[in-house]
């Protein structure tokens, strides 16, 4: 890969697994990285236990999995998904963590990684009557939930994880507001963000700094928030956001 990134420095705040393999394209490109998660991915006990979560995927005819960490939570906890039930993943990096543990993908998004993308797919067109599960982490957007629900589809959202903002050494960010070189922040989440403000005050200005996010609503968050230089990358995929960051340098 050529050298698109010498010369920058990308603050990556995703999840520390998430952000590592960011880290390794961005130093492949010629750049550098400072990980600093504003995510902390912590394991919920669903309600009623992992045996009716179980219980509940038998007798599904579709899963939707929201997110990577989903993918770990269910692999950790030694649940099955029936052949019976189809699979769908909202991006790539989901796709790819159930790849990696033996499952088959039968759906993903082909460009829009978004709740969006996925609604478009023909399998999700006509679902009157059908059981979808939601394997997802607490709060976040229920647009996909409502969605399939006017669509006649019997849907119920299961929490296997929880994001919070961790309690962290703030030298690294600290660290990275005193660098001079061309330096620029990527947040894939309103939460993300939300916390790096949190962890930035008295330490540095975040809104001196270019900020890359992953959608047009994330855009609107950061300027209302009073980020002044804000780029948008096409999706939340690591290479959509390496694209971005080599546009932006």
């Amino acid at each position: 890969m050529s050298n698109i990134c010498k010369g920058l420095t990308v603050l990556v705040t995703r999840p520390k697994e998430q952000a590592i393999k960011l880290a390794e394209k961005i130093a492949e490109a010629g750049g550098r990285s400072v990980i600093f998660p504003t995510l902390e991915i912590i394991s919920v006990e669903p309600d009623g236990g992992w045996e009716m979560v179980q219980s509940k995927l038998n007798a599904s005819d579709i899963v939707v999995f929201t997110s990577a960490n989903a993918v770990r939570e269910i692999v950790f906890h030694q649940i099955k998904i029936p052949k019976e039930c189809g699979i769908a993943a909202i991006g790539t990096a989901t796709h790819q963590a159930l790849i990696e543990s033996g499952f088959i993908c039968d759906w993903i998004p082909m460009k829009d990684y978004r709740s969006e993308g996925l609604l478009e797919l023909p399998v999700f067109q006509e679902i009157k009557n059908k059981k979808i599960i939601l394997l997802s982490g607490e709060g976040g957007r229920e647009y996909l939930q409502d969605i399939l629900k006017e669509r006649g589809a019997y849907v119920e959202k299961i929490a296997v994880y929880k994001r919070v903002c961790p309690i962290c050494d703030v030298s690294p960010l600290k660290e990275f507001f005193e660098r001079s070189e061309s330096r620029i922040v990527v947040s894939t989440s309103v939460e993300s963000l939300d916390n790096f403000l949190v962890l930035s005050a008295g330490v540095g200005k975040p809104f001196d700094i270019p900020l890359l996010v992953v959608s047009d609503r994330m855009r609107e968050v950061a300027l209302a928030k009073g980020f002044q230089n804000v780029l948008v990358a096409s999706n939340a995929s690591d290479d959509a956001i390496l694209k971005s960051i080599a546009e932006f340098k």
